[in-house]
């Protein structure tokens, strides 16, 4: 008898993700229980982080923007954490809230770098992760 190519399960139990606050248990989503628009959205979520965030460490940025970049952590919490009151998000420092994005880049199969961070490094362009390197320009124009 020939073997199934592939064998999906919609009901098969996983080992629960959870993250504490202030004793709390909040249930951490995994990636695949993300759509593929809230994942291509959670990509353009840490793309504008990184962007403010490169400002940021520049010295080049300015209040709106900071503004800006906390508004986007919230979103990306808040889109892996939906149990998380928004009372409680508003009461988070920015530490905080990217210490719960780099838990589910973690969660997600990301690995952790090699530094004494105990926080996982997501890869370019993911919330908290390095700037997407871009193609290098035409250095000449005729």
């Amino acid at each position: 008898m020939a073997e199934a190519l592939i064998d999906l399960s919609t009901t098969a139990e996983q080992e629960r993700q959870f993250i504490k606050i202030d004793g709390k248990e909040y249930d951490l989503l995994r990636r695949e229980d993300l759509g593929l628009q809230q994942q291509a959205v959670f990509l353009s979520i840490g793309k504008r982080m990184e962007k403010l965030g490169t400002k940021m460490s520049e010295g080049d940025i300015v209040e709106g923007e900071v503004i800006e970049l906390v508004k986007q952590m919230k979103k990306a919490v808040h889109m892996v954490v939906p149990s998380v009151e928004p009372e409680l998000l508003n009461k988070m420092k920015e530490s905080h809230l990217l210490a719960i994005v780099n838990a589910f880049n973690e969660a997600n199969g990301k690995k952790k770098g090699a530094s004494e961070s105990p926080a996982a490094k997501p890869e370019a362009g993911e919330p908290g992760g390095p700037p997407v390197e871009k193609p290098a320009e035409s250095a000449a124009a005729s």
